[in-house]
């Protein structure tokens, strides 16, 4: 038996990253347009794609789950389109998770990071229009132009601030991860094996402890990709 992995020629595997644009909108006020990442994947940047913050939009906000990023049309809008990236949801080199998410509103808004996270993304939400209109602090898709400076004053009724940190101490893996199976039984036939989780496949596959032809009968693949038999 010899399996055979193939990648294809025209386009290489994603880095653990992927971009989306919602659906457009309707019209109305605070009709929304939606992107939700893929189990196992976060937001790892949201915005407005249409812009027109404090005109036409009323900005966007990153869920605390960090699944979802919703753009929010403004009242005499024609709609908005939400453009988010997702990224894998892996943990950074202490076990911690890479990405770490905060939310606060209120007439006035401010968020930080926890200790060992960096600010990396802050969106800004509100639905009166004049707490965003002339804010200089977020750009027309409703990002932060700055984002260690995740605030806002002076908001009528309430505003909503989302950041998104980083963990200082590692960066998220680039979507492979490996992995050993348990020592196999003694006995002719006997198997390890690695099952790939959900989302994934097998790109490399070996007997890591040798003696082919001696100790050891092979490896192989199964066609579905997900599991490697030593």
């Amino acid at each position: 038996r010899l399996p055979l992995i193939c990648t294809r020629d025209d386009g290489a595997a994603d880095d653990g990253e992927l971009s989306y644009d919602g659906a457009l909108s309707g019209s109305a006020d605070d009709d929304t347009s939606v992107v939700t990442c893929d189990s196992g994947y976060v937001v790892s940047y949201c915005e407005v794609k249409t812009g027109g913050l404090g005109s036409t939009s009323d900005g966007a906000w990153v869920s605390t789950s960090g699944d979802a990023c919703t753009a929010v049309n403004a009242g005499g809008g024609d709609g908005v389109i939400a453009h988010a990236t997702c990224s894998l949801n892996s943990n950074s080199a202490d076990g911690l998770p890479f990405y770490n998410y905060q939310q606060d509103s209120g007439t006035s808004a401010s968020l930080d990071c926890p200790a060992g996270y960096s600010p990396h993304l802050c969106t800004v939400h509100s639905p009166w229009l004049q707490n965003l209109d002339g804010n200089t602090n977020f750009n027309d898709v409703g990002v932060a132009s700055d984002s260690s400076r995740c605030e806002i004053d002076e908001c009528d009724n309430w505003c909503r601030l989302s950041l998104i940190c980083t963990r200082d101490d590692g960066a998220a893996d680039d979507g492979e991860l490996s992995y050993d199976g348990a020592l196999s039984g003694s006995a002719d036939d006997d198997t390890s094996v690695v099952t790939c989780d959900s989302g994934y496949v097998v790109s490399y596959c070996e007997v890591k402890t040798g003696g082919l032809g001696s100790t050891s009968d092979g490896a192989w693949v199964s066609t579905s990709g997900d599991a490697c038999t030593a």
